[in-house]
């Protein structure tokens, strides 16, 4: 099986993206917070995803990041801003904790 921390597969690409779905957005440690919203364009043609502690990313087929749950503030997790060098081209896609990561190709 292949490593998902390294990115798409060829056989991810050939056969198309998928959906995400995410639960356990919690804050001030409650565990199991329920279901998260998840963008829009998330929902599909997504081929590898990544969880920091504070945000969420998904890689799309045509080389695009969509970025959501970052900080938090006044309860809001909704879609974050990319930036433009991360907008197409993206081969692989990592966060942790603040930081977001695009590998263009």
């Amino acid at each position: 099986m292949p490593d998902s921390r390294l990115g798409p597969t060829r056989r991810d690409r050939d056969r198309g993206g998928g959906s995400v779905v995410a639960w356990g957005c919690g804050a001030g440690g409650v565990v199991n917070y329920g279901q998260c919203r998840v963008p829009a364009s998330a929902r599909s043609d997504v081929i590898a995803i990544a969880a920091g502690s504070s945000s969420s990313l998904a890689l799309k087929m045509g080389g695009s990041v969509v970025a959501w749950g970052c900080g938090g503030i006044n309860g809001d997790y909704g879609q974050c801003r990319v930036p433009a060098s991360a907008s197409s081209g993206v081969i692989a896609i990592a966060t942790h904790g603040f930081p977001s990561l695009a590998l263009r190709g």
